[in-house]
């Protein structure tokens, strides 16, 4: 399962809503890869739409999102006006592991240091 953020920003003047949730899993395909979705009202008119996505590869996950976020957009007249500032997956910590230990560098693995030179 891989859990994709869409960030968006809302014109001046846009109120965030509770349903926010509801409207865009009204656009999610039936039986589709999408298994969960949960909203994030930033400051600013800044909306984070959290996709969990299951059962594809993460460009397909992010491929998904990208395109119920559109649909939302193009279809859900409180929002037409609000746009698609960034679609990206979040690493988790094991995947992330993985991907440097397929490097063969080390230093993911070593101890932080404090601003006083002791170890953290």
């Amino acid at each position: 399962m891989n859990l994709v953020h869409v960030r968006l920003q809302l014109p001046q003047g846009t109120a965030q809503f509770a349903g926010v949730k509801q409207v865009f899993l009204r656009h999610v395909a039936p039986g589709g890869a999408v298994e969960h979705i949960s909203a994030h009202p930033g400051s600013g008119g800044e909306l984070t739409m959290g996709f969990w996505v299951n059962g594809v590869t993460v460009v397909e996950s992010e491929r998904i999102a990208y395109a119920v976020a559109q649909r939302v957009l193009e279809a859900e007249p409180a929002l037409s006006r609000a746009r698609i500032t960034s679609c990206s997956s979040a690493l988790v910590p094991p995947v992330f592991d993985e991907m440097v230990r397929s490097t063969g560098d080390p230093g993911r693995y070593m101890r932080w240091t404090d601003a006083e030179g002791g170890e953290g």
